[in-house]
C-alpha cells in the first residue's frame, strides 16, 4: 500500500516508505460541483537536499488524502498527517534517468470538505498476501491544519488555517482486506444558530437496515474507521456553472 493525494501526473515519484506522489506541471481540474465542494490544491516541492536546493514545485488538485496507518508508531489521525507531510527521499523518473530527490507536500488551498482515507489495507510481503490494520486510530471531533501541513506562501496560511468539524465516519469491520462489512456514522445539525449547544446536533448510526441515535461520543470510538469527513462550519461555495467557486472565508464564525 502507499499514500498520496488523489490525482494524475506526467511522471511518478516513489518514496522508500511506499508513498507515491504523482507530479504534473500545472494544477488543473475540470470544474464541477464535486471539485468545488471536495477539491483543493496541494503543493509538491522537490528538493535536491532535505528542505534545501529547490528542484521543482508543482500544484495538484486533490479530493481525498490517503494516509498510511500500518506503522505501529501511528496512533492518532494527527500522527498520520504529520507522517504524510514530512519530507521524504524519493526517486524521480525511471531507469537510467532516475534521480534521487526530497519531496514534501503542503496544502495551498484547503477544501470546504476534507476527506481523509485511513489506509488500513496493506501488502504483507512476508506472507505474500494482503493484510489489514485492526487497531484503533484516534481521531478528533475538530481538526485544525498545522503550519507544517500548509504552504506558508498561501493566503490561508497568512491568515489563520480553518478549523474543521467531523461530520461523518465510514467504518470497515472484518479481519480480511477482501471481505467485511461497512457502516456509517453521520452528524446532523438540529440547531443552525447554535449547533454546539446541548441538543444542537445528533449522531445517527447507519448499519444496513439498523438506524439508531448514538450516545456518549461513540462516534469517536470507531475501531474500523476507514473514511473521515471534516467540514468547515458555515463555509459556502457557489456550485452553479459559470459562477466563482471560491470558498467564502470572510465570516468570523468560519471554523471558530
Amino acid at each position: 500500500g502507499g499514500q498520496g493525494a488523489q490525482g494524475g501526473g506526467d511522471f511518478d515519484v516513489v518514496g522508500k516508505s511506499g508513498k507515491k506522489l504523482e507530479v504534473r506541471e500545472h494544477a488543473s481540474e475540470k470544474d464541477s460541483p464535486i471539485s468545488r465542494i471536495f477539491g483543493s490544491v496541494i503543493r509538491r516541492h522537490l528538493y535536491n537536499e532535505k528542505n534545501s536546493g529547490m528542484y521543482q514545485s508543482n500544484d495538484e488538485w486533490f479530493n481525498v488524502i490517503h494516509l498510511m496507518v500500518s506503522d505501529e508508531k501511528i496512533s492518532t489521525l494527527e500522527d498520520s498527517l504529520d507522517k504524510f507531510f514530512e519530507p521524504e527521499q524519493v526517486e524521480v523518473g525511471q531507469g537510467k534517468d532516475a534521480k534521487t530527490k526530497w519531496a514534501k507536500y503542503e496544502i495551498k488551498r484547503p477544501p470546504m470538505i476534507l476527506v481523509l482515507n485511513l489506509k488500513r489495507v496493506f501488502w504483507d510481503t512476508k506472507h505474500k498476501r494482503s493484510g489489514k490494520v485492526q487497531r484503533f486510530i484516534k481521531y478528533p471531533p475538530t481538526l485544525t491544519l498545522k503550519d507544517t501541513w500548509m504552504d506558508q506562501n498561501s493566503k490561508v496560511a497568512a491568515a489563520s488555517p480553518p478549523q474543521y468539524h467531523l461530520f461523518a465516519v465510514v467504518g470497515h469491520h472484518g479481519h480480511e482486506a477482501d471481505e467485511g462489512h461497512f457502516n456509517a456514522y453521520v452528524r446532523f445539525v438540529l440547531n443552525n444558530k447554535d449547533p454546539e449547544s446541548k441538543g444542537g446536533v445528533e449522531w445517527i448510526s447507519y448499519d444496513d437496515t439498523k438506524v439508531r441515535r448514538m450516545e456518549g461520543g461513540e462516534w469517536l470510538r470507531a475501531h474500523g474507521a476507514y473514511l473521515l469527513f471534516y467540514v468547515i462550519p458555515r463555509a459556502r461555495t457557489d456550485i452553479r456553472p459559470g459562477r466563482d467557486g471560491e470558498i467564502s472565508w470572510e465570516e468570523p464564525s468560519l471554523g471558530r
